[in-house]
C-alpha cells in the first residue's frame, strides 16, 4: 500500500467515524425534539426546527441535518422554535427559540440550553431522563419572560436573552 493509499484509508476511516457520530446525534436530537414537543404539549403547527446562523440569524429548517451545526467542542447546535400567541389557536405572534447544544459523551448524551448552560445527562433509552432538562428549559423560559417582558417592545435584533433563548 502506498503512503497516499494509507492517507486515503485513514481519511475514510475518520470520515466514517464522524458520519456515525453525526447520525447518532441526529437520531438523539430527533428524539429530544419530539419529547420536548410532547412534554410542552405544543400543537404540531406551533413548533419547528430552527437553523441558527453564525451571526445569530434564524431560518426555519426542514430537517435536523439542515438545522444542526457542529461546534468547536464537538457539540451540535440547533434551535427549536415555539410559536406563541395570546390564544393558542390563533396565528402566532411571537416565537421563543430554545438554543440547544447536544453532545455524545461517556456512552450517553448531554444537552445544554444555551452555550454556557447547565449540562444534563440524557439517556435515549430512558426518556424519563429527559424530564429534568425539559422542566429546566420550561422554567428558565418562564422566568426569563416574566423578568424581561418589557424587552418584547424592542426590535427583534435587541431582544437577545442571556439565558439561552430569543423571542422573535
Amino acid at each position: 500500500m502506498s503512503k497516499y493509499q494509507e492517507l486515503c484509508s485513514a481519511f475514510m476511516q475518520a470520515y466514517g467515524q464522524f458520519t456515525n457520530y453525526r447520525e447518532e446525534c441526529h437520531d438523539f436530537a430527533a428524539g429530544l425534539f419530539n419529547y420536548l414537543a410532547h412534554w410542552l404539549e405544543v400543537p404540531p403547527s406551533n413548533i419547528q426546527l430552527i437553523s441558527i446562523g453564525p451571526n445569530g440569524g434564524y431560518a426555519p429548517a426542514t430537517s435536523l441535518p439542515d438545522a444542526m451545526v457542529p461546534t468547536e467542542d464537538g457539540s451540535w447546535y440547533f434551535g427549536i422554535g415555539v410559536a406563541l400567541s395570546q390564544d393558542y389557536l390563533r396565528t402566532s405572534e411571537e416565537m421563543v427559540v430554545f438554543h440547544l447544544f447536544i453532545r455524545k459523551e461517556n456512552g450517553g448524551f448531554t444537552a445544554r440550553l444555551g452555550p454556557e448552560g447547565r449540562k444534563f445527562a440524557l439517556d435515549p433509552e430512558n426518556r424519563e431522563t429527559f424530564v429534568p432538562f425539559c422542566e429546566f428549559a420550561f422554567q428558565t423560559t418562564l422566568a426569563g419572560m416574566a423578568a424581561q417582558w418589557k424587552s418584547l417592545s424592542l426590535p427583534p435584533s435587541e431582544q437577545q436573552r442571556p439565558i439561552g433563548f430569543k423571542v422573535q
